[in-house]
């Protein structure tokens, strides 16, 4: 398979996908694909991992957009894994 990353959506649903592209995880307004897409593409039960996030524990109350909809999201169940003191991968289930 060759093309961009939206085309491997289509193969889906997906037990696993390891989100590495930031248009897939941001929230940008006004880009043809993103974490809707992703999360979508994921099956019930399925498990989504995110890296490159700074800790929502660093925001004192008040995270960045992006960390907010994955740990906020009413399909999802995510949990935050430190990789370093300051910056965190999250790991997310889809529910239904």
């Amino acid at each position: 398979m060759t093309g961009d990353w939206p085309k491997a959506l289509t193969y889906g649903p997906f037990q696993l996908i390891f989100v590495d592209i930031a248009n897939a995880k941001g929230t940008h307004e006004g880009i043809a694909y993103g974490p809707a897409d992703v999360i979508a593409a994921t099956a019930v039960g399925g498990l989504l991992v995110l890296d490159d996030f700074e800790s929502g524990l660093l925001f004192q109350g008040k995270p960045d957009t992006r960390w907010r909809y994955w740990m906020h999201h009413p399909q999802l169940i995510t949990c935050e894994v430190l990789t370093t003191p300051t910056t965190a991968m999250l790991l997310a289930t889809r529910m239904y």
